[in-house]
């Protein structure tokens, strides 16, 4: 069953690909263009035209907005710089005062021990415990296996289901 599945996503990516290739091998190339085209029926120009004209609508939209996007940071940079003008500062005290306030941020986060990236998953439950030398260590069972299990592994002549944890102590 798999087998078929995966041999129709094979084939379904194949297509695409194919389709790439063409669409990029013809459209540098308007007689080659005006050919394809020719060859279609009314009704799929159609829908070709209908669906190329939604697409385009929708680019059209979005470099309008990232374009306004573009000007208001601009604008504000101006302000921002006719601000620092007008309080007697200069483009490099305006560097300096940012690129020392992000280093500030970034040693912060350093000292707290955390990132200032978080994570686009929640944090997987641990199912593992094993303690080495007195101090517990977990596992979520997610990656290779850590070094401390395999020795304790090795040691206590134990397979890693000896250490898994009863589910309702997953935290």
């Amino acid at each position: 069953m798999d087998t078929i599945l995966k041999d129709k996503v094979d084939s379904h990516t194949k297509r695409k690909e194919a389709v790439r290739y063409f669409l990029d091998e013809i459209s540098g190339n308007e007689l080659k263009l005006k050919a394809f085209f020719n060859e279609m029926s009314i009704s799929n120009l159609k829908k070709f035209s209908k669906v190329s004209t939604a697409i385009l609508e929708v680019k059209e939209l979005d470099e309008e907005a990232a374009e306004r996007i573009k000007q208001e940071k601009l604008l504000k940079l101006e302000q921002v710089k006719r601000t620092a003008k007008e309080l007697g500062l200069s483009d490099s005290d305006l560097f300096d005062i940012f690129s020392n306030q992000q280093i500030a941020g970034m040693k912060r986060a350093r000292d707290m021990g955390t990132t200032t990236v978080k994570r686009p998953y929640n944090k997987r439950p641990l199912k593992y415990k094993c303690e080495v030398d007195g101090k517990e260590h977990f596992w979520s069972g997610q990656g290779p296996l850590p070094k401390l299990f395999i020795t304790a592994c090795e040691n206590d002549k134990k397979t890693k289901e000896d250490y898994l944890l009863p589910e309702i102590e997953w935290r």
